[in-house]
């Protein structure tokens, strides 16, 4: 499953729609500003990449899986344009 959210005014919203090509277009035309796309994991995060997510949330992947989408997008030439975060799974060790 792939949210899309969407900040505006301080209000946000998550909506979720089939498939990580529609949710990528409804972000867009929603919030064409910022593109924000949370996945589970490597393979939906660098579609969300490749679909155009100005920012991809990398829920509950731990560093390995982190250190995964970082190479595969360094190696598709798309990490410098795209914004990864990471939540859960994550701890000082890293």
């Amino acid at each position: 499953m792939a949210r899309a959210v969407e900040e505006s005014r301080g209000d946000g919203f998550v909506m979720t729609a089939g498939g990580l090509g529609r949710v990528s277009v409804l972000a867009r035309e929603r919030a064409p500003f910022i593109a924000k796309i949370e996945v589970e994991n490597v393979e939906d995060a660098v579609k969300a990449a490749e679909l155009g997510a100005d920012m991809v949330m990398l829920d509950n992947m731990g560093p390995s899986d982190v250190a995964k989408v970082r190479g595969e997008l360094m190696r598709r030439g798309l990490r410098k344009r795209v914004v990864l975060e990471a939540s859960g799974n994550v701890d000082e060790k890293m």
